[in-house]
């Protein structure tokens, strides 16, 4: 069954449950991280941090940076907090290579000579409640050089969703779903591209922090651009990093081509915009919305993260 075609269910608050009270005696803190711990794989100091993730083991993930002199460490990073001790933990570090898919020769001052590298971390990393999978998003060098049909060479691929899988840091989403082979003119990566929109149809970019879920699934929201109605249009999507070889496709749960439920008549409205979902035992929610400056109509939304099918635009 078509992901498209599953119904979405509103959630709706009823109430707040009540919170006992924190007395303050016998309490115990323990110190993820602070500014006197040396980062990973530097000699520089930790300095700024981002909110953390953790999951139900104690294991947390955190965005973190340097100060100065020279360019700070940025990166993402993690400590097992079941075990008094354990150290610190690099995930992933600006500078790093990205993974694949990457052929692209590295560029600029700071590089080692290998291959395409991670510059940016926009998002803070979400971690799955029940496992170690742990989900981020970041900026790159260009990762993909490929020959366009007349020849001509381009590169592509500057913004991913990274996820991990059995601790190896992977990618779980990116803008390459539009390459073509020069030769045959198949898609190079049709895993990656849009449903829902026309074959050759590319993410522009995953705005927010990806969520990971079941130690298989990345849930994310991504932008893309309409070239038929020339205008850019938001969804939130899902994809397995485990099943079909690593191949799976990228599938939808709800885009701006879709009407907002509950609506009865002739004119229904669409999603005009929609907030990063938050996943966990197979299930997501996301925020949906008519108008995201002036909303009218939208609300939370559940749906199920089901093992990948195929979808037909």
């Amino acid at each position: 069954m078509s992901t498209r075609n599953r119904p979405l269910t509103v959630i709706v608050i009823a109430g707040l449950l009540p919170i006992a009270a924190a007395s303050g005696a016998g309490e115990t803190w323990s110190t993820v991280v602070n500014n006197g711990d040396v980062m990973p794989n530097s000699t520089k100091l930790f300095n700024s941090y981002n909110q953390p993730s953790i999951d139900s083991s104690g294991f947390v993930v955190f965005r973190a940076r340097s100060k100065g002199p020279g360019e700070p460490v940025r990166g993402i990073y993690a400590r097992d907090m079941q075990f008094v001790g354990a150290p610190l933990a690099a995930v992933a570090a600006v500078g790093d290579e990205a993974p694949q898919p990457n052929n692209t020769p590295a560029g600029g001052s700071g590089s080692g000579g290998g291959l395409a590298e991670l510059l940016e971390f926009p998002s803070f990393p979400r971690i799955d409640v029940a496992s170690r999978m742990i989900a981020t998003r970041a900026q790159t060098q260009p990762t993909w050089t490929f020959l366009l049909e007349d020849g001509s060479e381009s590169r592509a691929g500057t913004a991913s969703v990274y996820a991990t899988v059995e601790g190896q840091f992977r990618t779980g989403a990116c803008l390459l779903g539009y390459v073509r082979d020069a030769g045959n003119g198949a898609l190079v990566f049709p895993w990656w591209r849009v449903p829902g929109a026309p074959e050759d149809t590319r993410f522009d970019q995953f705005p927010g922090a990806a969520s990971p879920s079941d130690n298989e699934f990345v849930v994310f929201k991504g932008n893309w651009t309409d070239a038929i109605a020339a205008t850019g249009r938001t969804g939130v999507y899902f994809r397995s990093m485990r099943a079909m070889g690593g191949m799976a496709p990228v599938q939808r749960i709800a885009d701006s081509q879709m009407a907002i439920p509950g609506q009865t008549g002739p004119m229904l409205v669409p999603f005009g915009s929609t907030a990063p979902p938050s996943a966990a035992f197979g299930r997501m929610v996301f925020l949906g919305l008519d108008n995201e400056d002036a909303p009218t109509m939208g609300g939370i939304y559940l749906a199920d993260v089901p093992h990948p099918v195929s979808e037909t635009s």
